[in-house]
């Protein structure tokens, strides 16, 4: 009889572990199908777009995005596991202290704490991630009306150059 209970009890657990495995997978893949989702580039937020600008829109950023996801991957593999979870790890508490992009950049930064070989690679997959940024710019331009694209240098105009390109400015 005693036998009985523990086999009983053993099941029961493994039902509980079962189940909250299926609502952790389930979790994932609930992850996975918000970041397959396409979103408008966050530079196209001012613009109201019609139904038929989105689809193209949409097109562009698919035919794109596989390059968007190989360089994303190349990013990742030049990190260590270590330096992976301490950027979570930072993600997550600038989240929670509702930090700023600048501020969360450094915080990410001073976490993930790169040699000067990663250093070199980032940058140059960084550099790759520019052009590809600069393709999806130059495809989905004449996508929009004249006045569309008055809105974006307006945009544009309104904010400030980044420090980066500004010095790079200077040099030239």
């Amino acid at each position: 009889m005693r036998t009985f209970s523990t086999v009983l009890a053993l099941l029961a657990a493994l039902m509980i572990a079962g189940n909250l495995c299926a609502a952790e997978k389930k979790k994932g893949e609930a992850k996975k199908a918000r970041h397959a989702e396409w979103k408008a580039p966050t530079w196209l937020a001012k613009v109201n777009l019609t139904a038929e600008q989105k689809e193209k829109i949409k097109a562009v950023a698919k035919e794109l995005a596989p390059k968007r996801a190989e360089l994303g991957k190349k990013m990742q593999a030049i990190l260590t596991d270590e330096q992976k979870a301490a950027k979570t790890d930072a993600l997550k508490q600038a989240k929670a202290d509702g930090k700023s992009p600048k501020e969360t950049r450094a915080l990410v930064e001073a976490a993930v704490k790169l040699t000067d070989e990663q250093k070199a690679k980032m940058a140059e997959v960084h550099k790759q991630m520019e052009v590809l940024s600069k393709e999806l710019r130059e495809k989905i331009m004449p996508i929009l009306t004249p006045e569309q694209q008055e809105q974006l240098k307006k945009a544009r105009a309104a904010h400030p150059e980044k420090p980066k390109k500004a010095k790079k400015a200077k040099a030239k």
